[in-house]
């Protein structure tokens, strides 16, 4: 089973089996050819045997909304391990009975994350479910629905996913190719005793996941109880993060107000941003360009796989930590070449451009050898300052607000200029009326604490599930060789 989906050159030769009415090279591909011979065996059963018959279903054609009156499940809360999340739920109103989701119904994602499949408990009766969703119910008398769920899952599984599917712009999967999907069968006792030990791992992932949101929820609202700022009711919607903005865009602003600030870009004035005023009330400010040695957009990279300098790309930065080890390189050619973009100890690095990618900060923590490329911007601080306070700080909504508020183009490629993120505000250190270093200092220390402590949480909850999926996959490739 470790050898079924090994890599292998994307150029081949056979003569095709005409009786599939299949002709596109991935279905014939021979790594999958292990798979099919594997799934031939009489211990599978294809899944149009195990479902009841005329049960599968397409979802709505909704966007849904903040506010409705049926919770709308979409393929993002599909989850890998079968379960239903529904984080960021969005709603919708008027849907007719036969669409409402039931407990035990079983779901697969036909469109973009295809293949994932997931089993609705009693938290989702009475929602409903997107087009990309195909919704069907399962003879539990023969099969365990979470069973199927996650056997459909399992490598195995979404092998069968990746040669049925079809498609050239965006693959598919339709409920003819669903149903060809081939099951390990066992009976309906041991499929229970199977998913109650995989679920009881899980389960503990889930309790740790909560501690781990609960910290980095503390966290948040730390640095506001510190500032001692009231935390925002509701959260804003930036529409940097989306790239739309659902409430209405209609407000008026003096033209005076427009002729002041040389800004035509309307989330400029947006209302939403008037919090930031608690900040300027309460704290004398200094902007980033002010409290900056240097301020300095990256270098486009020359890479080079044998440069001893690491080339770090929007990408590495993951607003909690740069991932260094997946950073290509540079030459040291290169590095002395391009002063502006080396990157030094304590520099608060800063993404730049791109709806998803801007507005994503970290600290460069290491004595390496480093450049940023040319999608970020180098904060190197004057003394006075600390580089995580800085960095927390802009990771809030007064810092976000201020992405929103800066940020300039369109389609889709939007970008901050140095000289905008310059401009965005931040508390001073003065000992009266800003925050000095020493309370700066003493502030990063317990957001820090808090950070590592979900970090630590996280990894315990990824060894679990990690545990979690070795059982099953375990057992799959157990029976297989018996």
């Amino acid at each position: 089973m470790a050898k079924l989906l090994k890599a292998q050159s994307d150029y081949f030769f056979r003569n095709v089996d005409y009786s599939t009415s299949r002709l596109d090279y991935i279905f014939h591909h021979p790594r999958y050819d292990e798979v099919k011979e594997t799934v031939k065996s009489s211990l599978f059963r294809d899944m149009s045997s195990l479902i009841e018959e005329k049960s599968m279903q397409y979802g709505i054609t909704e966007s849904g909304k903040e506010t409705g009156e049926t919770a709308f499940i979409n393929i993002e809360n599909l989850e890998t391990n079968g379960r239903v999340n529904q984080i960021g739920i969005r709603y919708v109103d008027n849907v007719p009975s036969k669409m409402l989701l039931k407990e035990n119904d079983i779901l697969i994602s036909r469109s973009r994350l295809v293949g994932v499949c997931a089993v609705a408990s009693k938290d989702e009766n009475n929602c409903t479910f997107g087009s990309y969703i195909i919704r069907f119910k399962a003879k539990t008398d023969e099969i365990v629905p979470i069973y199927l769920a996650k056997f459909v899952n399992s490598k195995l599984g979404q092998a069968q996913v990746d040669y049925l599917q079809t498609g050239s712009s965006g693959n598919n999967i339709n409920t003819d190719q669903i149903k060809k999907i081939r099951i390990l069968y066992i009976e309906p006792e041991l499929q229970a005793r199977l998913v109650k030990n995989v679920t009881e791992l899980e389960d503990k992932a889930v309790k740790i996941n909560l501690k781990a949101d609960e910290a980095r929820e503390r966290s948040n609202r730390l640095l506001m109880d510190e500032l001692g700022i009231e935390i925002l009711t509701k959260p804003v919607e930036y529409f940097y993060k989306s790239g739309k903005d659902e409430r209405s865009p209609y407000f008026f602003i003096d033209f005076k107000s427009v002729a002041r600030s040389n800004r035509m870009n309307f989330t400029f004035y947006d209302p939403k941003l008037k919090f930031m005023d608690r900040l300027f009330d309460k704290y004398s400010t200094a902007s980033l360009g002010d409290i900056c040695v240097s301020l300095n957009r990256g270098e486009q990279p020359e890479y080079d796989p044998e440069g001893d300098a690491l080339a770090i790309k929007t990408v590495d930065l993951k607003s909690a930590f740069i991932d260094y080890e997946d950073c290509l390189r540079v030459s040291r050619d290169f590095y002395d070449n391009n002063p502006h973009a080396q990157v030094k100890k304590n520099d608060v690095l800063v993404s730049s451009t791109g709806y998803v990618s801007i507005g994503k900060i970290d600290v460069f923590d290491q004595n390496y050898r480093a450049i940023a490329d040319g999608h970020i911007s180098i904060l190197r601080l004057k003394e006075g300052y600390d580089p995580y306070f800085v960095t927390y700080f802009l990771r809030s909504d007064f810092g976000k607000a201020q992405f929103e508020k800066w940020w300039t183009g369109s389609s889709g490629q939007i970008e901050l200029q140095r000289n905008d993120l310059a401009a965005f505000r931040i508390p001073d250190n003065n000992e009266k009326t800003g925050i000095p270093l020493k309370r700066q200092e003493e502030i990063v220390g317990e957001i820090t604490r808090l950070l590592r402590e979900a970090k630590e949480l996280e990894s315990d909850r990824k060894r679990l599930l990690a545990e979690a999926n070795h059982k099953f996959e375990g057992f799959i490739e157990e029976q297989i060789r018996k």
